[in-house]
């Protein structure tokens, strides 16, 4: 009987997040949607189907954590990258939403209709807002203990909801007060706030998938540790392999300056790897050098 799988803590998180926020979405949209229908309000009905994505979004962050921690003979190091996955599909809901409301409020600000601003709509808006607010916090709290991309878009696509629904409660409030199609006006602003929330979690899910190197900085930082240790003389290459949020992988090439036969080669070589990893968040670091310190016995020429 094979051994029961561990869900790690990350995973625990990141579906937990995906159903309260699936969850909250459904209720959210649902409650919006009749009341936009019943107010007439393109703000509302905008925002209501914003929330209506939101399950789309919550859906995908769901499986890509679900699937993300998988591992087999063809895939050694699982599916991690399932969650920039994820991610980038989050982030194309999103956008594909912006554009969607955009033209409905396009619509109707080239033929205007009466909005009707009953203290039950304001009151759903009122309440929405503070879900979103709480729904942010939550999210931007679970995500301190894992950094993920797919969580911070999440936490983004939280705050502008925010943004959409305290539009949509602005409209309301205004209609009634004015010939100008306000409804129609704000509802673009909301369509405005949407797109920028979809295209910078696309682009930052995006950069995950094509393979995130070292910033200039960090590659610094990097040789200075190395350097600040009598083994190593100096550091050549800096590789990063990235195979998902836990399974990020630093290879490194240097010139020692110490033979690796020596009697404190090994206990070094142990704390330089800690000290990477803790500081810049690697899973591994692998640590190589030129095989010219191993002629003389056949010794292997990496260490791990």
């Amino acid at each position: 009987m094979k051994p029961k799988k561990q869900t790690s803590e990350r995973q625990r998180i990141g579906q937990r997040v995906g159903l309260v926020s699936l969850f909250l979405s459904i209720v959210l949209s649902a409650a919006k949607f009749i009341i936009g229908a019943l107010s007439n309000s393109i703000a509302v009905m905008a925002d209501a189907f914003n929330n209506l994505t939101d399950c789309v979004s919550a859906i995908a962050s769901f499986l890509g954590f679900r699937l993300a921690h998988h591992r087999d003979q063809n895939h050694p190091y699982g599916h991690g990258r399932m969650e920039y996955v994820a991610g980038l599909t989050v982030s194309m809901v999103i956008i594909v939403t912006a554009f969607s409301v955009g033209e409905a409020a396009i619509r109707r600000l080239v033929s205007p209709e009466p909005v009707d601003a009953s203290s039950v709509a304001l009151t759903v808006c009122v309440v929405a807002i503070a879900v979103k607010i709480g729904m942010a916090v939550f999210v931007k709290l679970s995500n301190r203990k894992v950094h993920s991309q797919t969580l911070a878009a999440a936490a983004r696509d939280n705050i502008s909801d925010t943004l959409a629904t305290s539009v949509a409660l602005l409209s309301l409030l205004l209609a009634p007060h004015t010939d100008l199609p306000v409804d129609g006006l704000l509802g673009i602003v909301v369509s405005a706030f949407i797109l920028y929330s979809g295209i910078k979690s696309f682009l930052d899910n995006l950069e995950l998938i094509l393979g995130k190197g070292l910033t200039p900085k960090e590659a610094r930082e990097i040789r200075a540790i190395l350097g600040d240790y009598d083994i190593v003389e100096y550091a050549t290459d800096l590789d990063v392999h990235d195979y998902g949020p836990e399974s990020k992988i630093l290879l490194a090439k240097v010139h020692l300056a110490k033979s690796p036969h020596s009697k404190e080669f090994k206990n070094e070589m142990m704390r330089i790897k800690r000290e990477i990893n803790k500081g810049f968040g690697f899973d591994e670091t692998i640590i190589y050098w030129p095989p010219a310190f191993h002629e003389a016995d056949g010794d292997s020429a990496k260490s791990r």
